[in-house]
């Protein structure tokens, strides 16, 4: 999937869907094609324009030898949880149930949306 700055980017005046496109050298330029196209987010600076970006299903790329060149390390940058209700404790559940799934996975750190929100804007609560 891409975002919409990536097809403007990069497909001009044309449907992106179930177009073809890759990384690294030449022989990967094939490797990847388009099935849908998200709105553009923010991630990093709010006051900046979206930057083009893919996203790609971790386990897929883990898996497909033609792609392993865009993994330097079995790493999730961020996980993200939706939940209802108020989330206290929840750090200790998310931890035991990735324990769970895989225990040599490591969790850095955790946040609320409300304390990235406050990171990112220079608030403070």
């Amino acid at each position: 999937m891409i975002n919409e700055t990536f097809a403007r980017k990069f497909f001009p005046k044309e449907d992106p869907m179930g177009k073809r496109f890759g990384m690294g050298d030449a022989s990967h330029s094939g490797d990847l094609e388009i099935v849908g196209l998200v709105e553009d987010a923010k991630y990093q600076d709010a006051r900046q324009p979206a930057y083009p970006t893919l996203f790609m299903p971790f386990l897929q790329m883990a898996k497909d030898p033609k792609l392993s060149f865009m993994i330097g390390s079995h790493y999730i940058g961020d996980i993200e949880l939706r939940v209802v209700g108020k989330p206290e404790n929840l750090q200790a559940a998310v931890r035991r149930t990735l324990a769970d799934i895989d225990p040599s996975l490591t969790v850095l750190d955790m946040m609320s949306m409300s304390e990235q929100l406050d990171r990112n804007f220079n608030r403070t609560g």
